[in-house]
Formats: structure tokens, sequence, C-alpha cells
């Protein structure tokens, strides 16, 4: 069984989040999570409830390309969206597939 991250009394610094290097699942506050992986790879999780109630972990990107200021701001909108009543996967998905592939923007131009 997966190890549970412990909780913060108060949300983690910059110099805090930099000096997380064990493998493993480490909170930050608010629900927003850092990974660190065997090999050293860091990336950030947001957690949080779907409209089913069921939690939903959601990846935001690895350290080196997500700000922890940023992160933090991405895992406030996904909240945002769960208590708006919308599953964030489900919008993550529909905005994804907005994108039209290459085949199709040709033929709309041709």
């Amino acid at each position: 069984m997966p190890t549970t991250p412990k909780r913060r009394s108060r949300p983690a610094t910059v110099k805090e989040v930099e000096a997380l290097r064990a493998p493993g699942k480490h909170s930050v506050g608010d629900s927003l999570l850092l990974v660190v992986g065997a090999n050293g790879s860091r990336s950030w999780i947001a957690r949080v409830r779907g409209p089913d109630g069921r939690r939903r972990d959601i990846g935001l990107g690895p350290l080196h390309d997500v700000s922890l200021a940023d992160a933090r701001e991405k895992a406030r909108v996904l909240r945002n969206q769960t208590r708006a009543g919308l599953d964030p996967l489900a919008e993550k998905r529909k905005a994804a597939q907005t994108v039209p592939t290459f085949e199709a923007a040709a033929r709309k131009v041709f």
C-alpha cells in the first residue's frame, strides 16, 4: 500500500522544496505534492476530489519546468473547478481534444 505524505502545518518555502531529495511523495501544503523518483526526477501533483468524491492526483509538470508559485496557482485553479462541480480531468481532456490534428487543419484550409 502506498504511503501517504505527512500533512504540513504551514506551506513549504522554495528553499525547503529545493532541499527535498529523498524518493517519495512530499506534501508542500494546499493539496500540492512533490514526487521525487528513485532516479532523482521531481514533479508536481495536485491532489483534489472529483465531483464523485473520489480522490484524483493530477500531474502539473516537472519541477524544472514548473515553479512552486506556478504549481500552487495550477492547484488552486483545479480546486476551484472541483468546487464548481466540474471534473478537472474531464476539462483537461476536453481542452486537449479541441486542438485539431494537422490533417484536419489542412483539410479545412485546402
